[in-house]
């Protein structure tokens, strides 16, 4: 392509493309569809840093066990989010039960 102004004229080698264009859902940047990211809610990002932004916004940490997980997968227990059914039970899942006292 070759652009004449007053200054002169300069040939760009710039590349048009009509492809369709979305917004990345963290930074608004407009990119090609065909480079979307998307998260496990369904949104679409730029980049994997934008989607780890936003997936790091909607992770938690389960207060029983230390896992992270998605907020949206997670039970509510106690005015708390949980991440499973096992912590609501007071179980963690990473441990094993502690094997039984024997008395004498």
């Amino acid at each position: 392509m070759t652009v004449t102004s007053e200054a002169g004229t300069v040939d760009t080698n710039m590349e048009i493309t009509t492809g369709e264009k979305k917004s990345c859902w963290n930074c608004y940047k407009l990119f090609a569809i065909e480079l979307a990211i998307t998260s496990p809610d369904n949104k679409i990002f730029c980049s994997h840093y934008c989607a780890s932004v936003h997936i790091d916004s909607i992770s938690m940490k389960c207060p029983v066990c230390g896992n992270k997980f998605l907020k949206q997968d997670g039970i509510i227990h106690k005015a708390e989010y949980i991440c499973s059914e096992a912590c609501k039970q007071g179980e963690d899942p990473l441990r094993s039960p502690a094997p039984p006292v024997k008395s004498n």
